[in-house]
């Protein structure tokens, strides 16, 4: 497993593909893991506080075999604030490598 601690940018959907391409070279379908990903990304900066001037999310990736799985935390705590539901973080998907 490996995970990064992001601060909020314009450029992080682009900066967690970067991230997540190079840990994943040679995955048949790192397409949709990177799509997965950044869709997991915008997520967080949208919904949460992680998209404001001084936010952060932490992002990780796994690889066991032929399986990936990221996950996307933000670095708020969800439950406090208005309107997020914190059942819903961190948001993770699994795919086939």
């Amino acid at each position: 497993m490996l995970a990064a601690l992001l601060p909020w940018r314009a450029r992080a959907g682009r900066n967690i593909r970067r991230f997540a391409g190079c840990l994943l070279a040679g995955c048949p379908f790192l397409d949709d893991v990177l799509l997965a990903a950044d869709e997991l990304v915008v997520n967080a900066l949208r919904h949460t506080k992680s998209g404001q001037m001084g936010g952060s999310f932490t992002v990780e990736v796994v690889r066991d075999g032929g399986l990936v799985a990221v996950s996307v935390t933000p670095a708020n705590t969800p439950a406090t604030e208005k309107g997020a539901n914190s059942s819903i973080w961190p948001q993770k998907t699994a795919l086939r490598c």
